[in-house]
């Protein structure tokens, strides 16, 4: 379980903290209650920091409407 840790610290360029436990907790959340394009599109801009999270899901958000953050059922779709 360390081993998988580390790695997933180190794919997500994050700080090895508490801090950045927290911000890849709350944005592999956030992420995962997206819908599909929203996901893609802060996905491949592989954030690292909330603030820009949030900025540019908003900023999508405008551009594309307002159902982008929908809940997900077990099998990963947006419902």
């Amino acid at each position: 379980m360390d081993s998988y840790l580390s790695r997933w610290f180190e794919l997500a360029e994050t700080e090895q903290s508490f801090d950045g436990l927290r911000t890849m907790l709350v944005k592999e959340q956030y992420i995962a209650t997206c819908a599909k394009p929203l996901e893609l599109f802060l996905r491949k801009r592989a954030v690292t920091d909330l603030d820009t999270l949030a900025k540019l899901a908003e900023q999508y958000q405008d551009a594309h409407g307002s159902k982008l953050t929908q809940q997900r059922g077990n099998s990963g779709k947006a419902v």
